[in-house]
């Protein structure tokens, strides 16, 4: 039996977007293509990739991450703890 799997939790730093020091420290560029190629052994059902402290709240890395990454990726976003319900779309 072949078993897909979902990548529960990763980063993506691309340095094309706003980066931001999290005490004194940047992470090492690994862009969506990194990614790709590091996982490419792997049967991926899809993945989780999560914002880390270092991109703030800017979630447009995210959203291009997600568009080169297809179907079964999704996206936790870091949000400020002040957005209201009228700041969502649906």
């Amino acid at each position: 039996m072949i078993m897909k799997l979902f990548d529960a939790h990763f980063h993506i730093i691309n340095p094309q977007f706003p980066l931001v020091e999290n005490n004194g420290y940047l992470p090492p560029e690994f862009v969506t293509t990194d990614y790709l190629e590091a996982t490419k052994a792997y049967l991926l059902a899809g993945g989780a990739v999560v914002s880390g402290s270092f991109q703030a709240f800017d979630q447009d890395y995210l959203i291009d991450a997600l568009k080169i990454l297809g179907d079964g990726f999704v996206g936790v976003a870091n949000i400020p703890h002040t957005i209201s319900d009228k700041n969502w779309l649906y």
